[in-house]
């Protein structure tokens, strides 16, 4: 049988069966996501939240981005009887380019929001999306020769959601303290605000792993392609878990008729 890069030093196994565990790995992802977009479409369109367009929208986006990338996975496991070229693999990874870039976007939707008008820090932050997109482009999907480094893609889009997390996270912070001495004090903290922290480290932290598991095992290809593989969908679970968590919150909230700085409705599902 005939797997990417066989022959040469490559980061893909030369058997069969780690294929296979990816394709359940990804399954198991894909079941997951499942739950957490119907979930997530539910919360939006019981409460009216439709009108948010760039929410809605993207969710469904990377939804389908992640069926197409499963669909994708077994028509090779079914089909490629023979083995598995890079080119096989190639449709793949721009999937994955893709799906970053819708997710991106709207972490950097959320970052003009929040920092609104502060628009030059957003432009900037688009330019270095652009670059980091094309970098992924270029490095995943040209050649095989080319993917070798691979690794600089994930690693510069892993600084970028880290920058903007963190650009999110102290703008909540320092909006829900409401005196200087209870800035570094989160029990003092709205619990309004409380939550959205929380939510945006917790899911910040869970991406970061992943590319950083994805990063430490590349020498170790039985684990390197379960990871690969599963990668367009942990990119949708995760912005996509933010939404549910938020409109589950701002559920139990309302409830109690809590107020909501409009500086941050977007951040409620």
């Amino acid at each position: 049988m005939h797997y990417p890069g066989e022959g040469q030093a490559t980061l893909w196994p030369t058997t069969f069966l780690p294929y296979v565990g990816a394709v359940l790995f990804e399954s198991f992802l894909y079941g997951i996501y499942a739950v957490l977009f119907g979930t997530c479409m539910f919360l939006l369109v019981r409460r009216g939240r439709t009108s948010h367009k760039v929410l809605f929208v993207t969710a469904i986006v990377m939804f389908i981005l992640a069926t197409t990338d499963i669909v994708y996975t077994y028509y090779l496991l079914f089909t490629k009887s023979t083995g598995y070229t890079y080119g096989d693999a190639r449709p793949k990874y721009v999937l994955y380019v893709t799906t970053n870039f819708v997710a991106d976007t709207l972490l950097i939707y959320r970052f003009y929001k929040v920092w609104y008008p502060n628009i030059y820090v957003a432009t900037g932050l688009v330019i270095l999306l652009i670059l980091t997109t094309t970098c992924g482009f270029i490095l995943d999907t040209v050649n095989f020769q080319l993917s070798i480094y691979s690794w600089g893609y994930p690693t510069i889009n892993l600084v970028l959601n880290v920058t903007i997390t963190s650009l999110v996270v102290g703008r909540i912070w320092r909006a829900g303290s409401d005196t200087v001495q209870y800035r570094f004090n989160c029990k003092d903290m709205s619990p309004r605000y409380r939550n959205a922290i929380f939510i945006f480290v917790e899911s910040g932290i869970i991406y970061s792993i992943y590319i950083l598991f994805d990063l430490g095992f590349r020498r170790v290809p039985v684990v390197f392609v379960i990871l690969e593989v599963g990668f367009v969908q942990f990119v949708g679970i995760v912005p996509t878990l933010i939404l549910v968590q938020s409109g589950l919150v701002n559920g139990i909230k309302n409830s109690r008729s809590s107020m909501v700085s409009s500086a941050f409705e977007y951040n409620s599902v």
